[in-house]
């Protein structure tokens, strides 16, 4: 690589190295899953926009520019340093936002689906299992605004009695189908879904971003409701937009205790991460 005359600023010196801490922090931190996932695609957003203004901008943006400059100050520093820069599959860049038209949409599991992923803590985790659920029966409303996204909506309602166990992994045996049919039970016992049969989020604002929306809004589980964001990437597959939504739900915060057995050495994770996969028309 060739570096010519040009060396970094001061400042941008500063900030590439501490770009360099965050990610060594990010990527070494046990159980920061979650935060390395935000910054992968805050990342991403941020790669094509390394000049914006660090102190003012979201901080996982403002980490991710940060590395990209740490990135440039080594390349600046090792000559014969190559950053791999290829570019990203149709189905991952920004470009599903263009084939997006105005209309309301129906979604649900004709369309795509809808799971819930779930890990464990305590000094009995080893004999427990991380957890992926399927929600069976839902349906949504998504109203695209083409010429001005802000003004779109999303409204999705769950069966909150729905939740199958599809698979189970870790843990000091096989997960057999009995022990998925308790496990049914107990959701059904923790969400209280004879009292609350419906799990619901409306949304109250979209953002866009390079890849997709940033939507905000009210979700209901067991009869609480709580602020909620959904992170949704548009890519192109077969021709057709598709969303990836994630988001993270934590069940203190509606008024749930977390499942633990084993006089509490053996607990779910409060945090559920919720993801989404669905194909637009």
């Amino acid at each position: 690589m060739k570096t010519g005359s040009h060396n970094p600023t001061r400042e941008t010196t500063a900030q590439a190295r501490l770009g360099v801490f965050e990610f060594i922090a990010v990527s070494t931190t046990a159980g920061d899953g979650i935060r390395r996932a935000r910054d992968r695609r805050a990342f991403a957003m941020a790669r094509d926009n390394d000049r914006g203004d660090l102190g003012t901008c979201r901080p996982d943006i403002a980490r991710a520019r940060r590395y990209r400059l740490a990135l440039q100050a080594l390349q600046l520093s090792l000559p014969g340093l190559e950053v791999n820069r290829q570019e990203r599959p149709a189905a991952e860049s920004g470009m599903g936002l263009m084939r997006l038209a105005t209309g309301t949409y129906a979604i649900g599991p004709a369309t795509g689906a809808l799971t819930l992923h779930t890990g464990r803590s305590g000094f009995g985790a080893m004999a427990g299992h991380d957890l992926v659920i399927e929600v069976t029966r839902w349906a949504g409303t998504v109203n695209i605004n083409a010429e001005r996204i802000e003004a779109s909506t999303v409204e999705v309602v769950v069966d909150a009695a729905s939740l199958e166990v599809r698979e189970g992994k870790g843990g000091a045996a096989p997960l057999l189908a009995i022990n998925k049919s308790e496990i049914a039970k107990t959701i059904n016992k923790l969400l209280s879904t004879k009292k609350y049969p419906e799990v619901r989020f409306r949304s109250t604002a979209v953002a866009p971003t390079d890849e997709g929306f940033i939507v905000h809004g009210d979700l209901t589980i067991a009869g609480a409701t709580r602020a909620a964001e959904l992170i949704i990437m548009i890519g192109i597959i077969a021709g057709r937009p598709r969303g990836t939504v994630t988001t993270t739900v934590v069940q203190s915060s509606f008024g749930i205790k977390p499942y633990s057995a084993m006089l509490g050495a053996l607990r779910v994770r409060d945090a559920v991460e919720v993801r989404a996969e669905v194909r637009l028309p």
